[in-house]
């Protein structure tokens, strides 16, 4: 065995440093390696076609890492390309290049990996899938509205849903599509996020679910027309409430269209107080119709509310205090000279409770002009 003679021995000194270089060599995750390597590539990279197979090769990595559940891993990379989409060293075609890329991320295996994750383990926090969905942007927002239907988590679900609201805002038509999903609560959801949008363009696709056989989407459709209910079309549809199964809408609808002074609806709510059917409807029911006519209507609907009001009803107590209480309701609301004769003059002729609501509907009417008049 031949020995050789110029070895070179290491000093104690060197031999430290080397043991040190391996254990941080073998400490070091191998995963990030390779991202170290592909970030070095794609910034130095100058020849297109090269350039191009390692975003690809970057894309497939993150995939792969989002499959395995190392979506810390995968986060990280899609910060890189974030940066180097942005960068101002590479030239427009790498950057164009970078982008399309980049769509191709945002896949619907990727998103189901993303529901999977978030919902079996805490290694996504709200932050990460916040950025995760902002990354991708629009691109992202039929996978991403997919996704809430993946998550059961409710409190990402909220973060996917205000994430999507301030993803798509000045684009609200992106998410007309999604009203006509066949899953009712996929179908709300669009009304909602459109609402907290805030656009009236989307007022007449939403409009189209006012008859949606699920409550709980035409409840959310009331919300979205009662945010703009400034605007015309708005208050048009809104009367279409006046006659949904739902005796909540109903009284929400006429109370929101009265708030906002709209007067096109005193005829259809005159139109509601005169029907039969009012008298099957409950007492706040009634009530608020009669509330909205007193508001709406002024001096114009006092004749009817007096008729009611000094009606005899024989024999029929109940029936007489109801109706007192629903005229006085009336002109308590319409507050003018006029109404405040009517209420006097109906107070020197009514007994026992009617007359006692009389009194403190003239006792309201007073006080309200006195705080007016201050």
């Amino acid at each position: 065995m031949v020995i050789p003679q110029n070895i070179a021995t290491l000093s104690g000194r060197e031999q430290e440093w080397l043991r040190n270089a391996i254990e941080i060599e073998e400490k070091r995750d191998p995963v990030e390696k390779v991202m170290g390597i592909l970030s070095s590539i794609l910034f130095a990279e100058k020849d297109f076609a090269v350039f191009g197979r390692f975003v690809d090769i970057t894309v497939n990595t993150i995939g792969n890492l989002m499959h395995s559940g190392e979506i810390n891993y995968a986060i990280r990379l899609i910060r890189f390309l974030s940066r180097l989409s942005a960068s101002d060293n590479i030239s427009p075609y790498h950057l164009d290049r970078v982008k399309k890329a980049m769509e191709g991320i945002a896949s619907g295996e990727i998103i189901n990996d993303l529901g999977r994750i978030v919902d079996t383990t805490e290694k996504v926090t709200a932050n990460d899938l916040r950025e995760f969905l902002f990354f991708f942007g629009k691109t992202a927002i039929k996978p991403a509205y997919e996704l809430i239907e993946v998550v059961q988590k409710k409190e990402m679900r909220k973060v996917i849903l205000d994430s999507l609201i301030e993803i798509g805002r000045g684009t609200p038509e992106v998410f007309f599509p999604f009203l006509t999903d066949s899953r009712w609560h996929m179908a709300r959801n669009a009304v909602y996020i459109l609402r907290m949008i805030g656009s009236p363009s989307a007022v007449e696709p939403v409009s189209r679910l006012m008859f949606h056989g699920e409550p709980k989407v035409r409840k959310e459709v009331f919300f979205y027309l009662d945010s703009i209910i400034h605007d015309t079309k708005a208050k048009g549809y809104m009367i279409k409430f006046f006659q949904d199964k739902e005796s909540a809408l109903r009284i929400n609808a006429i109370n929101a269209l009265v708030g906002s002074g709209f007067q096109e609806a005193l005829k259809p709510i005159m139109e509601i107080a005169a029907s039969k059917d009012l008298e099957n409807r409950g007492i706040s029911e009634r009530k608020a119709v009669f509330e909205a006519l007193g508001k709406l209507g002024s001096d114009q609907v006092v004749p009817m509310l007096k008729d009611m009001l000094m009606k005899r009803y024989w024999f029929k107590t109940e029936t007489a205090k109801e109706q007192a209480l629903l005229a006085v309701s009336g002109l308590r609301r319409v507050g003018t000279d006029l109404a405040v004769k009517t209420l006097e003059e109906a107070g020197a002729r009514k007994r026992g409770e009617v007359k006692a609501i009389i009194t403190q509907a003239l006792k309201g009417i007073s006080a309200e002009r006195a705080r007016v008049s201050k």
